[in-house]
């Protein structure tokens, strides 16, 4: 009766042993998935310091390498004159589209500073858009920071061409530093075209505007992009321990075994 008694459970052990086994399968696999989730959404970051004027209520956002707005992309922030910047992360590509342009409006209604920045490639006769994760990776942590400007008596459009913009050296500034804007441009900030109207992207010129500027404009802090690379690495190690982990719980023996 005894053996039969055992017969009788070892179906329903074994069973147990086979869910007691799956289940760190299980919770092992939902971590890497939320943990890949998170990595996706590491791409471009975009950051934003203000040193000199009131606090600012800023709208973020992010278009593709056509110039069309990227859904579920628009950020409001605040950026309080404080000296602390604040970083805005878009991801490297939305489905098909590549984070191509990034633009930033304060929006205040005595006067705003609206600024489109992209990286600007010149072949074959016509300007395109590099996407960014691509542009910026060989820059490294820091980046490509250019100043960001205080709005006259009326709205400032700047664009920021960030190839012209390094290839000519970028810019030499400091907060509360007035730059004489003439036709749109200063040899001082090279890759750089602002108006008083829309800066916007066009494949004969680059950026382009139907009422250049002509004036001063004041730096009161600036702009950062910079990407941020998937931990590739981070990837790797939490994987290989996964592995180890779900191999030994696996071999480990069961109840149904030291029973036997």
């Amino acid at each position: 009766m005894k053996e039969l008694s055992m017969r009788r459970h070892r179906p329903l052990g074994f069973a147990r042993a086979v869910v007691i086994n799956m289940v760190p399968l299980i919770m092992i696999a939902l971590f890497l998935g939320s943990f890949a989730q998170q990595a996706n959404a590491w791409g471009i970051q975009f950051t934003l310091k203000n040193d000199g004027t009131g606090n600012i209520l800023d709208t973020v956002w992010a278009t593709n390498d056509i110039g069309q707005q990227i859904p579920n992309t628009t950020i409001h922030v605040w950026v309080y004159n404080d000296s602390q910047p604040v970083t805005v992360t878009f991801e490297a590509w939305y489905g098909q589209d590549h984070t191509s342009d990034v633009h930033s409006d304060n929006g205040l209604a005595e006067g705003n500073t609206v600024v489109n920045a992209a990286a600007l490639q010149f072949a074959g006769g016509l300007y395109s858009e590099i996407p960014l994760d691509g542009y910026l990776a060989p820059l490294g942590p820091g980046g490509v920071t250019w100043p960001w400007f205080e709005w006259p008596t009326t709205n400032l459009f700047v664009g920021v061409n960030l190839v012209a913009y390094l290839e000519g050296g970028g810019a030499i500034y400091y907060v509360g530093e007035t730059f004489q804007i003439v036709d749109g441009t200063s040899p001082q900030l090279p890759g750089m075209l602002f108006g008083t109207t829309d800066v916007s992207f066009n494949p004969d010129s680059g950026y382009t505007t139907a009422n250049p500027y002509t004036g001063s404009a004041t730096v009161f802090g600036d702009q950062n992009l910079r990407e941020t690379p998937e931990p590739a690495s981070l990837s790797l190690l939490i994987l290989g321990g996964a592995s180890l982990l779900a191999r030994r719980w696996v071999g480990r023996p069961s109840a149904v075994r030291s029973s036997k």
